[in-house]
C-alpha cells in the first residue's frame, strides 16, 4: 500500500470560497526555497502574480513552464501580458517548444504536489468546476522536480532585457488582451 498523505481540493461556480485559488495562493506563500508551476494559462488575478513577485524578490526560485504554443491567440496575448512584471521580479519563465503542454502542476520545497485540472486563471478559480491533489510527499515531488528541470533544459527561457526589446505591436496586442483576462 502508498504511504503518500494525500488532500483532494475541489471547487467551482457553487463554491462560498475560490479553493484551488486559495490553495495556488498558500503554496505560493509557504515556499522557503523554490516553487515550479507548469500551466498552460497563467493568468494569474493581481493577488497571486504579486504572490509570485514577493517570493521571487524574497529569494525563492520561482518558475513558470507553459507552453510556447497556443491555442487562441487572445489566450496567448493575455498569457504574455503578465510576463514583463513577472520577469521584473525575477520570476524565471520557460516556453516549451514541444508540442501543446496541458500539464497543471505545482511543486515546492521537495515536500509538495499539487496535480489537478485548474489552470492559474480566474475561469478556473471562479467559473468552473476543477479538482485538484495534494500530495504531501517529498520522493514524489523530488521526481516530479527532475522532471520540471529536464523540460525546462528543453525549453527556451525568457530574458527579461530582451523581452523589453519586443516590438510595439507584441505589447499593443498584450495590452488589448489584458482587458479580456477576467474571462478567460
Amino acid at each position: 500500500m502508498g504511504k503518500s498523505v494525500a488532500q483532494v481540493v475541489a471547487s467551482g461556480p457553487d463554491s462560498d470560497f475560490s479553493s484551488i485559488q486559495q490553495l495556488y495562493f498558500s503554496i505560493i506563500n509557504s515556499a522557503t526555497q523554490y516553487i515550479y508551476i507548469t500551466n498552460p494559462y497563467i493568468i494569474p488575478g493581481e493577488a497571486l502574480k504579486e504572490a509570485m513577485q514577493v517570493a521571487a524578490l524574497s529569494g525563492i526560485d520561482v518558475r513558470l513552464l507553459l507552453s510556447a504554443n497556443s491555442d487562441g491567440l487572445l489566450v496567448k496575448w493575455t498569457v504574455r501580458s503578465n510576463f514583463e512584471d513577472l520577469l521584473e521580479a525575477g520570476v524565471k519563465i520557460y516556453q516549451y517548444p514541444d508540442g501543446f503542454l496541458h500539464s497543471k502542476v505545482i511543486i515546492s520545497d521537495d515536500k509538495l504536489t499539487s496535480i489537478g485540472t485548474a489552470n492559474l486563471d480566474i475561469r478556473s478559480f471562479e467559473q468552473n468546476y476543477e479538482v485538484n491533489v495534494l500530495l504531501y510527499d517529498a520522493e514524489i515531488t523530488t521526481q516530479l522536480k527532475q522532471d520540471f528541470l529536464s523540460d525546462c533544459k528543453k525549453s527556451n527561457q525568457i530574458d527579461y532585457q530582451h523581452y523589453l526589446k519586443r516590438p510595439k505591436l507584441e505589447r499593443l496586442k498584450e495590452g488589448v488582451a489584458k482587458v479580456f483576462s477576467p474571462v478567460l
